[in-house]
């Protein structure tokens, strides 16, 4: 199977926009920019119950005539340092009672459930008015484990059938049940990135009841081309389980493809603020 390198990169600077306030007024961010669309709608939403938070975006490829995409994207923490601590490990199968036996990270889910009904009559209308437009669900971090959710909800339970996922750094998001029929009903339609190491896909531990789905792309390195395609385990050996949890570099998290991800990234202060104060 192929690595899909350019829809990597594309949907990573989409992941990261998702961190970017202001963009249904102006779509001005670095990621907008490296993502190389230009937005025609743009719905951002929030939830200050559990900090979630996510856009979603009719988007334009430019210089391509039919190049019209919806994409929905969540955005991820700033503090997986306090998080990896603070992770919950109960499960819970509110969203996901359609697949018997699965179970998600009560946590996790919560989010999900917090931030669908702020968007979900959007996404119908948006599905309607463009019915041609592929959909596509993203995020990092934390937002990739709610994407993970959110796509099996969406095509599951709410009939809105997704294009394909992308997500990057994703924690394990549910139990053995779950991972199986999210591998199964999105084989050849998810892609999974994972990089050197990055400790966030290491928890919850399997130890816990918790396991990846298929399919992980995983990065030796800050390179596209380092990608290798994994097994269809969802826990391939070769790939981030090759690393123990102790050996985890939060650098790596925030930095795929040698690119910073996250709200500081949005702008280009941002940027130069990070590089003092690792100058410092």
């Amino acid at each position: 199977m192929a690595l899909p390198a350019a829809q990597v990169l594309h949907f990573y600077a989409l992941s990261g926009a998702a961190y970017c306030d202001g963009l249904q007024d102006a779509w001005d961010c670095l990621p907008c920019r490296r993502a190389n669309v230009t937005a025609e709608s743009v719905l951002q939403f929030s939830s200050s119950k559990d900090d979630g938070h996510g856009d979603l975006a009719l988007l334009r490829r430019v210089g391509e005539a039919d190049g019209l995409e919806i994409v929905l994207g969540f955005r991820g923490t700033e503090s997986w340092e306090n998080a990896i601590d603070d992770l919950k490990f109960a499960k819970t199968d509110r969203s996901v009672r359609s697949c018997a036996g699965c179970l998600v990270h009560s946590g996790f889910d919560d989010v999900w459930r917090d931030l669908a009904p702020l968007f979900v009559t959007k996404l119908r209308e948006l599905r309607t008015q463009y019915p041609t437009a592929p959909f596509y669900v993203t995020g990092h971090s934390l937002g990739a484990s709610v994407a993970i959710i959110a796509s099996y909800s969406l095509e599951a339970d709410l009939s809105i059938s997704i294009s394909a996922l992308f997500t990057y750094g994703a924690a394990r998001v549910g139990n053995r049940e779950f991972a199986n029929a999210t591998s199964s009903r999105f084989a050849g339609r998810a892609w999974r990135s994972t990089h050197h190491h990055d400790p966030v896909p290491h928890l919850p531990p399997l130890a816990f009841g918790f396991t990846h789905s298929s399919r992980e792309l995983f990065f030796a390195d800050d390179t596209i081309t380092s990608g290798l395609v994994c097994d269809n385990t969802g826990e391939d050996p070769r790939c981030a389980d090759q690393y123990h949890i102790s050996a985890i570099s939060i650098f790596d998290h925030l930095h795929y493809f040698g690119i910073r991800i996250g709200e500081p990234a949005c702008t280009t202060e941002g940027l130069a603020a990070i590089a003092n104060r690792s100058a410092t």
